[in-house]
Parts: C-alpha cells; sequence; structure tokens
C-alpha cells in the first residue's frame, strides 16, 4: 500500500551534502497494525557559510538521468519564496550572483548575475556602544575590559566596521601577545592554539538565528603583521564566523579595528576580555582614580558613521574622599561615588546625611555638628551602598563604613568652640573660611577660631 503525504521540515544552517535526516513517525505503518517506522531524507544540496564574510553558498547535483532515460537540462529555475528566509543587504553597492556549472564529464562554466540593493542611504543608524572595566587590577592578572554594541528595534543599517583606540591606561599586554597562536594553526583548527593564546570571548545575538553564537578570542599572529590580530571565533546553529581584528599598536597606545564585518543584522554583541594570566591588557596605575576615554569609530554598511568618546565605566572602586574642608558649623566633604549607589557621611556627634548618585560621580556632602560642646573633636565617615542588581561592587552592612574596600574615612578631624588654637610653627598654614583654621599638624579644623596676625610661624590668607 502506498500514500502519499506532504511533509514540511527544517533543514538547519550547516546540513552538508549528503546528510541524512531523519524524521521520526513519518515512514510507512508497521506491519500488523504496528506503529509507523522513520523516514529517512537525504539531503543533495548543502548550504555552507564562509567565516570570514559570511557568504552563503549551495551546492549541489542536478538529476541527470530518470528511469534509464538520459535528462537534457535547458533551463534550472531556483525560487526561494519562503516569507523571512531571505533578507535585504543594507550595502547598496554592486554584488554579484555567482554560479560554476559542472557538466557530467567535468567541463565547467562560471556565470555571474548583478545584484543590487536600492535605498540604502535611507535606512537609520543607531547603535548604542559603551565599554567597561574592573577597578581591580594587578601585575599577575592585567586588567578587565568589556564591551558592548546594542541595537534598537526596527529596521536599520548593519556595522561594517568598528574601530577602537584604548586608552593609554589600559595598554595591551605584552606577555600576553608573545603568547599569540601562529596563524598556520589557527587557520587550520583555531582551537588547536595554546591555551595561553586565548584572552577572552564574545556573545552575538542575531534575529536570523534562533540560537546566539558564542566562543573564544585569540592572539593570532599572522605573517609580516607587526602585532597579533584580535580573532572571535563564533559558533552555534551549526555556523562558524571568526571576526578580524586588525591591532596597531603605537607609542603605547592600542588600536584595533574590526574592518569587515559581515552585512547581517545584529541585536546585541557582547565581547569580555577578562582579568588573569593571560589577559589581553594590563593597567597603568589606578584605573579608579583616572577618566578612561576610549574613542570609537562605527561605520555602518550605508556608509553613516558614527564617532564617539566612550567613557569606560569602571565597577569594584572604593568610594574616595576628594576633598574636604569647614563652612560654618558643617564640614564639606566631597567624594568619589563609584557607581549608583547611596552615599552617607556622619560620625560621632554628626548629623548622618545622605545622597543618591545616578552613575559614578563626585558628591559633595555637608555634614553638620550636633553639639555645642567645645573643644571637641569628630571624624567624619563616609559610606557606600551600590544600588541593588549593581554588579562587581562589594559592600557590607552601613555600621562597618570604615573598611576600605567600599567606604572611606575622613582623616581630618573638626572641633566646635570658642578657644584660641595657636597655628603650628613649623609650617605655614592657609585660612580656610572666614571662621575655620587648619591645623596641618594635628589635622584639626576650628570653628571660631581667633588668630593672630600672620607671623613666619602663623600664616593667614583666604582661600
Amino acid at each position: 500500500m502506498h500514500r502519499t503525504e506532504s511533509i514540511e521540515f527544517r533543514i538547519k544552517a550547516g546540513t552538508r551534502d549528503g546528510q541524512r535526516i531523519r524524521l521520526q513517525g513519518k515512514g510507512n505503518a508497521g506491519t500488523n497494525g504496528g506503529a509507523p517506522g522513520d523516514l529517512y531524507v537525504i539531503v543533495r544540496t548543502g548550504i555552507e557559510v564562509d567565516p570570514i564574510t559570511a557568504r552563503v553558498t549551495v551546492a549541489g547535483d542536478v538529476p541527470t538521468i530518470f528511469k534509464g532515460i538520459p535528462l537534457r537540462m535547458k533551463t534550472l529555475s531556483v525560487a526561494i519564496n519562503r516569507q523571512g528566509f531571505l533578507i535585504n543587504p543594507t550595502n547598496c553597492g554592486a554584488l554579484t550572483v555567482n554560479t560554476t556549472l559542472t557538466s557530467t564529464f567535468g567541463a565547467t562554466q562560471a556565470l555571474s548575475t548583478p545584484f543590487q540593493a536600492t535605498n540604502c542611504s535611507a535606512l537609520a543608524f543607531k547603535p548604542k556602544f559603551s565599554a567597561s572595566s574592573n577597578g581591580k587590577t594587578s601585575r599577575a592578572n592585567g586588567a578587565a575590559l568589556n564591551t558592548k554594541i546594542g541595537y534598537p528595534s526596527g529596521v536599520q543599517a548593519n556595522i561594517k566596521s568598528v574601530l577602537v583606540t584604548l586608552p593609554k591606561q589600559l595598554p595591551s599586554r605584552l606577555s600576553t601577545l608573545k603568547n599569540a597562536c601562529r596563524e598556520a594553526v589557527f587557520n587550520a583548527n583555531p582551537f588547536s592554539c595554546p591555551s595561553n593564546s586565548r584572552v577572552g570571548g564574545a556573545t552575538v545575538r542575531t534575529p536570523v538565528l534562533p540560537e546566539k553564537l558564542t566562543g573564544p578570542a585569540f592572539f593570532v599572529s599572522h605573517g609580516g603583521a607587526a602585532f597579533p590580530d584580535l580573532d572571535f571565533v563564533l559558533h552555534g546553529n551549526g555556523i562558524t564566523v571568526i571576526m578580524v581584528g586588525n591591532t596597531n599598536i603605537s607609542k603605547g597606545i592600542t588600536t584595533t579595528k574590526f574592518a569587515s564585518v559581515p552585512d547581517v543584522p545584529v541585536s546585541s554583541f557582547e565581547a569580555n576580555l577578562p582579568v588573569g594570566p593571560n589577559s589581553a591588557v594590563t593597567a597603568n596605575g589606578s584605573l579608579c582614580k583616572q577618566s578612561l576615554i576610549m574613542p570609537t569609530t562605527i561605520t555602518a554598511q550605508n556608509g553613516k558613521v558614527i564617532k564617539q568618546n566612550t567613557k569606560i565605566s569602571v565597577s569594584g572602586c572604593p568610594v574616595t574622599v576628594v576633598s574636604s574642608h569647614a563652612r560654618g558649623n558643617k564640614a564639606i566633604v566631597t567624594v568619589r561615588a563609584p557607581a549608583a549607589g547611596r552615599v552617607s557621611g556622619g560620625g560621632s556627634n554628626l548629623k548622618t546625611v545622605y545622597r543618591r548618585p545616578g552613575k559614578a560621580q563626585n558628591v559633595t556632602l555637608e555634614v553638620p555638628l550636633t553639639t555645642t560642646h567645645r573643644p571637641l573633636a569628630v571624624r567624619v565617615r563616609v559610606g557606600f551602598i551600590p544600588k541593588k542588581g549593581a554588579s562587581s561592587v562589594a559592600h557590607t552592612p552601613p555600621r562597618a563604613v570604615n573598611v576600605a574596600r567600599i567606604s572611606a574615612t575622613v582623616i581630618e578631624s573638626i572641633s566646635a568652640g570658642n578657644g584660641n588654637v595657636s597655628a603650628p610653627r613649623s609650617k605655614a598654614s592657609p585660612r580656610i573660611s572666614a571662621t575655620a583654621w587648619w591645623r596641618r599638624s594635628s589635622g584639626i579644623w576650628c570653628w571660631g577660631c581667633r588668630v593672630s596676625s600672620p607671623t613666619r610661624s602663623r600664616t593667614r590668607s583666604t582661600a
């Protein structure tokens, strides 16, 4: 008994010519009322994706004989009409569809069909590029660098190239560059590269594939190139894509350009170069005390260009005191908050005040006295609790604000009262305000002090 049934099934990307696909329960009925068997489909047309350009190549055999009768084909038409299977490029440059025909005797004929999209310039181009690092660096493990590209919803031009210039505070780590994988090894099999040439990884999400692409990042040494490339090997859905970042180092500053990004829509791209013995970058000085700016140029497939100075946010930094002085009966303390959260200032005989910065920034606290006793010396303690959900920022309960990692104590003391205070004899002392005097030797702010005329040991000035 023969039966006819229309069956629709999906051929995954990366399926090769001759591969067998099993369709469970779609075969003929079993004997004696048994369950249907399985149907096996032999794929005769394979789909290959170039790992560098993402160009699709379809290759397959055409029937040359039917029931013993040789076939002489005059025309061959291919129609791809499934909704969403193909997408238009966002680059309106002249393209071609290349075809190679091979006869039964082995002769070949190459054909080229022109193809060109139109109206690409009307497409918007508004990707969001951000970068971050961590304040915890060391000579043994270097520094971290994370970058992210996000796309808003809607049809937009795809990315063609990305150029970044690292700040001088984040130079390439030369000890890791020396371990770069040789080009021949990488081309044969990237996963055969030495483990110490692996410096991180990346994750890409695209609407054209159901699953994300993930994979490692390698330093790869190419013959003739002055410095190794930073190459990402991304895999998923049976597809492998290699993103090549050409690197140059001049006067200690690293520039990396991904010059040939495939013309494919991307929802997000995240690259992670972590700390470790094989970190890609290291740190010049404390990253918490410097402003990190990364000049960035992103070029679209339709020619639009975005240039920006990307500020690298740094997490894991302690709250630090920037400056402090006295004004009236208040201690004015400016601190650096490492991230969004709550900054508090207070102490014994001081009122506790709070500020809630929405990002990493300088915050000024005006901490008033709560007593009129004199003389009285107190210390201002400053604490920081990160906003819920903030990552890489350690914190302790507010009562332990003097823990160095997440809080700072204003070392200066303040004194309330109207008594006379002598200025230090060894060093001149400037006046901070009309009613405050700074004693450098003992670290005391004095409110209401009466200061004698300047002498060699006492210097009076206006702040």
